[in-house]
């Protein structure tokens, strides 16, 4: 927020230690920050840098694809180590040096695979139609909410339910389904469904996204919003 004055402040929403290093997000505060790392990249070199911190260097959690071989939900990009990026003069890294991985690894069974074998294509598909569909007007709530279903569907089918884009189709549904419980007369979803969704966003934030806390508090407003309008209290809720 801005001061009186104009000066931009900001709030902690966590206990800060002496010494510690403050962070600012250049790609938002939102649920785009739970993308994948080459995404994060690439809207970052229209600012001239490439981000060092420990989750764009660390392992691509939001990305774990569903592996060929095990099926299980657990394949990795094996990025390139970002230090070798190339800059243009007076311009940020060149774009043909922020290529996408070329191989993929299992955390399951260790198996590594090419990019030609993954689901890529039906990857940049959902990462363009899913935030497109979150974003819709609330009185279209009952259409997206329906939409947000099938492409949650679609993507643990296709990707597995460790990719970001399950995980922003799951928690766009509940927000839709929110909506929906306030202003119309017939719902056509079940509680036990609502129940299993904010379970499984709680669940796939601690696995994936443990340290994006206003992410995680997103979610959890989203649990207390629900409890409030059925009940139990905000345990069932995840």
């Amino acid at each position: 927020s801005f001061s009186t004055s104009g000066q931009l402040q900001y709030k902690a929403i966590r206990p800060i230690e002496a010494g510690e290093l403050l962070t600012f997000s250049y790609v938002g505060n939102g649920m785009n920050l739970l993308t994948s790392t080459i995404e994060r990249r690439r809207r970052l070199a229209a600012l001239y840098f490439v981000c060092g911190c420990q989750r764009c260097c660390g392992p691509d959690l939001a990305r774990q694809l569903r592996c060929p071989g095990c099926s299980e939900p657990r394949c990795l990009p094996c990025y390139g180590d970002a230090s070798t990026l190339r800059f243009g003069a007076g311009a940020g890294p060149k774009a043909d040096s922020i290529t996408d991985a070329p191989a993929w690894q299992c955390a399951s069974c260790g198996k590594k695979w090419s990019d030609r074998e993954l689901p890529l294509r039906a990857e940049g598909e959902l990462a363009m139609i899913v935030p497109q569909v979150m974003q819709g007007d609330p009185e279209d709530a009952a259409r997206d909410a329906a939409e947000l279903g099938n492409l949650r569907v679609r993507a643990a089918q296709v990707l597995g339910t460790n990719h970001w884009t399950w995980f922003l189709a799951t928690f766009a549904w509940l927000q839709k389904c929110l909506v929906r419980l306030r202003t119309d007369e017939v719902i056509t979803f079940s509680e036990a469904e609502m129940h299993a969704a904010s379970k499984a966003v709680i669940k796939w934030l601690e696995a994936n996204a443990a340290s994006n806390v206003e992410q995680r508090i997103s979610a959890l407003f989203i649990s207390a919003r629900l409890a409030r309008n059925l009940g139990e209290g905000i345990q069932p809720w995840g």
